[in-house]
């Protein structure tokens, strides 16, 4: 139980959140040869998702988005059917 209540903590440190976040990025960018980058994420609880400096690029070097920010609400989300169902998204 204490071991499972430190993973909860340490998820909830924004600076570890990142760190997962570039880790994703870097197999996107990786699997899809393309660059993709976010600067900052931060997330609650599975119910809100806020990413800061995205960067998407295509495999030409071309910018296909650029942001900010990017807040999404989320009002529904499952590990069994992997859905996730995006209440608002603030670009």
């Amino acid at each position: 139980m204490f071991l499972l209540l430190s993973v909860f903590c340490i998820l909830q440190v924004d600076t570890v959140q990142t760190w997962l976040g570039r880790v994703a990025t870097a197999y996107l960018s990786s699997e899809l040869d393309a660059e993709i980058s976010v600067e900052r994420i931060s997330f609650r609880l599975v119910k809100s998702v806020v990413l800061k400096g995205v960067l998407i690029k295509d495999q030409h070097n071309d910018t296909l988005v650029y942001s900010k920010e990017i807040n999404v609400s989320i009002s529904k989300f499952s590990t069994k059917s992997h859905h996730i169902t995006v209440n608002n998204l603030l670009v």
